[in-house]
């Protein structure tokens, strides 16, 4: 008879590490999905905000760019002008030479 109290008793004993295995299995599991949830979207919003500086300091360079490029054809149009009114003033001083064809 203690054979037979044995054997359910071992059973239970395998039952109970089983379930408490699976039990930590199963926990260990849930934690693990919820954090490389948590950590996709940090990630993406860390992932984002890099996108958003690197586009701002695009933007900024292309702005410093263009600012030269049209800062230059300011001076030129200003350098143009001067010397248009110049002849404006002066139209005697500026004797027109003929240009001959080829």
């Amino acid at each position: 008879m203690t054979e037979a109290l044995r054997n359910p008793i071992g059973r239970k004993v395998r039952r109970l590490v089983v379930n408490v295995a699976l039990s930590a299995l199963l926990v260990t599991s849930i934690i693990a999905i919820v954090s490389m949830y948590n950590i996709r979207e940090k990630n993406k919003e860390i992932l984002i905000t890099q996108m958003e500086a690197s586009l701002y300091n695009t933007i900024k360079d292309k702005a410093r760019f263009a600012d030269s490029e049209l800062g230059k054809y300011l001076e030129y149009a200003n350098m143009f002008a001067d010397y248009v009114s110049v002849l404006y003033r002066n139209p005697s001083k500026f004797v027109p030479n003929e240009v001959l064809p080829h």
